[in-house]
Parts: C-alpha cells; sequence; structure tokens
C-alpha cells in the first residue's frame, strides 16, 4: 500500500486539508554581500540554536538519518554532508525538493546554517513523487540503526496503518531506541482550526516517537500554533513550521511550510543533545542514553498557554533554556532575508 503523498504546493509528505502556499525564492549561492557572512533562519533563531553552538555543541561526530525523497548532495550547502545513502524507490534521480529542504535545515553549513551545522547525514531515500510503502520506512529505519544514526527524521505520516503495521513500525522503533537512536516524525497538516483534535498520523502517533506540531514565529519571535498544524494528544512539542528558508534542488533555496519544515528543527537539536550527552557522560549506551538526550530535550521547551491544554503544542515550543527570551536586540542592526536574518552584515 502506498504510504505518502507529497502535496506540490506545500512540500510536506501529507495531503494537506488546508491550503499553504509555498513560495520559491531565487537566491544564488554565490551571492556576495558586504561584510555577509551567512543566513540564519527563523526557526533556528527562535530556538536559540546559537547558544549551544556558543558550548562547542555543533552536532560534530552525531549521525542523522532522514528518510525521505532524497537529499541532493550537490548542493554547496549540504557538501560533504551525506555519509551514505540507500535507495527503496524506482527514481533515480532526486525529483523532488523535500528532502533536500529537510537536510537543509538540520545540518547546512554555508550560505544557510541549520541547526546542526557540524552533523553528517544518512540519506534514505523511501519515498518517491507519488509516495511510498510503510515497509520502505521500516526498513529506511532499520538501515539508520545499522549505520549508526543517533537521530531519526521521519517528515512523513500517513493516517491509515492497518494493527500489523502499526505493531510492526512500533517494533522497530523501540528496537531503535533502546539501541540509542530516537525517531522524530511530523504530526500532520489536517488541521483546519486552532484548538480543535486533530487526526493521528503515523509514524507520529506511535507512542516512543517524537511528534512535532509546527508553529508561525513573528518577527518579535513570538510563536503561534500554526492552523493547518494536527493537534492530538500524541503532539510532543512544536517548533517553526511556516516559512522556513532551506535548500532545495539545484543550488537553490526555497520557502517551505508544514510539519514537515517543524520536524527537522527538533532532529538538529537532538543531535546537539546527543554530542553534549556523549561528551559529559560517555560510558551512557542504548535505552539509557536515548532516555537521558529525551530527558535534555523535554528540558528544553518554552512552554505556551493555548487552549488550556496540551494539544496545541504538547509540552511546549523547542527552545534550548527556555528561562531566556530571544535577544531581539541583537537583531535590531542585522537586515531580515525572509525566513531568516543576514549575518554579518555593515550598513
Amino acid at each position: 500500500m502506498f504510504l505518502l503523498i507529497i502535496y506540490k504546493n506545500i512540500m510536506t509528505c501529507f495531503i494537506p486539508n488546508y491550503k499553504v502556499n509555498a513560495q520559491s525564492v531565487e537566491l544564488s549561492s554565490e551571492m556576495k554581500i558586504k561584510n555577509f557572512e551567512y543566513i540564519l533562519p527563523t526557526g533556528i533563531i527562535a530556538s536559540s540554536f546559537q547558544d549551544l553552538w556558543k558550548k562547542g555543541y555543533t552536532g560534530l561526530n552525531i549521525k542523522v538519518a532522514i528518510i525521505d525523497t532524497g537529499i541532493d548532495r550537490s548542493h554547496p550547502d549540504l557538501s560533504n554532508k551525506v555519509l551514505i545513502s540507500t535507495n527503496y524507490t524506482r527514481e533515480t534521480v532526486i525529483v523532488n525538493s523535500h528532502g533536500t529542504h529537510v537536510a537543509g535545515t538540520i545540518a547546512a553549513n554555508g550560505l544557510l546554517k541549520g541547526g546542526a551545522p557540524d552533523a553528517k547525514l544518512i540519506d534514505i531515500k523511501a519515498l518517491s513523487q507519488i509516495g511510498g510503502s510503510i515497509f520502505n520506512v521500516i526498513r529506511g529505519i532499520n538501515f539508520a540503526v545499522a549505520n549508526g544514526a543517533s537521530v531519526i527524521n521521519m517528515s512523513i505520516g500517513t493516517s491509515f496503518l492497518r494493527l500489523f503495521e502499526k505493531q510492526l513500525l512500533e517494533r522497530v522503533i523501540t528496537n531503535a531506541y533502546n539501541k540509542g537512536c530516537i525517531c522524530i516524525a511530523a504530526s500532520g497538516n489536517d488541521g483546519i482550526s486552532i484548538c480543535t483534535e486533530d487526526p493521528f498520523q503515523y509514524p507520529a502517533s506511535i507512542n516512543i516517537v517524537e511528534s512535532v506540531a509546527a508553529c508561525k514565529v513573528d518577527p518579535s519571535f513570538n510563536v503561534e500554533l500554526s492552523v493547518f498544524s494536527n493537534e492530538n494528544n500524541r503532539v510532543d512539542l512544536a517548533a517553526c513550521g511556516e516559512n522556513v528558508l532551506s535548500t532545495v534542488i539545484g543550488r537553490r533555496y526555497s520557502i517551505f511550510s508544514g510539519t514537515s519544515m517543524a520536524t527537522p528543527h527538533v532532529s538538529a537539536m537532538l543531535a546537539l543533545l546527543f554530542q553534549q550527552v556523549k561528551q559529559t557522560l560517555p560510558t551512557l549506551r542504548g535505552k539509557n542514553l536515548s532516555d537521558e538526550v529525551l530527558k535534555r530535550l523535554r528540558n528544553n521547551i518554552f512552554k505556551v498557554d493555548a487552549c488550556n491544554n496540551s494539544i496545541s503544542f504538547g509540552k511546549g515550543f523547542l527552545r534550548y533554556d527556555p528561562s531566556k527570551k530571544v535577544d531581539v536586540n541583537t537583531l535590531k542592526n542585522r537586515p531580515y532575508y525572509i525566513g531568516g536574518v543576514l549575518i554579518g552584515y555593515e550598513y
């Protein structure tokens, strides 16, 4: 059976009931600006990734697997990022930018900065332009674990699985967790209005998976749940998922929206936390390692009051050191680019 359909105007691996248009951004990777260093996407700023970077945690020596439509490794911002690839589809080339966009949010290190710029990627192409099967996703999880992944990003989903498929999926995800690998998945784009319980999507609704909702972030870095984002009691947390600037096929960059775009922010944060735990508690292995990293992730969530319940945001919005607000003053002299901030520009 087919698991996933890609809706081309949104570039997420869900069929949404609410249409969110993505606009293409024509930005050359050879762009030159006086004293210009890089673009820091809004979601990376909002979740305070820089605070962990300053402490030396950039995802170094951490492997993140991306089960998606494949990664365009020729993009300059993803150069030398992919350690190993596998393809479970009949497509021999990357024809959909979804996986490349996800990869950029996690590990871009060029004109654009992802959340874990020194992490390495495992590229698992389980989806073609028309979707993929749950069995390819399961194969992908096993492949990721066998190749040493610490994090598995699944910006994918389906609203229907048969019981034995759910059981099999849960079994391989639990096995991954017990071997020191955490799975992250998008909650889905079926939302119609805020504060209503939306359908469950899989893999996100498997209990041991971290289910990620999407938020929009305004210029002052206030957060609000995206209308299209699924809300249900399996949502664990939320991250920036609207107007996310990242890498796409053809050495270019585009703005996409969806819970698919929120999910890699969490995967990137986990990569930094895995590096932190492995350096500070080097004897931890397997389930104990996963438990410690997940505990730290849940300590790094900014609580958001919404709907008088935890359905919308789960435990809140992803932010390293939730007690600190984003220092907007440090960005005042930096011009905004759509979806991010130019760093290093002088007037």
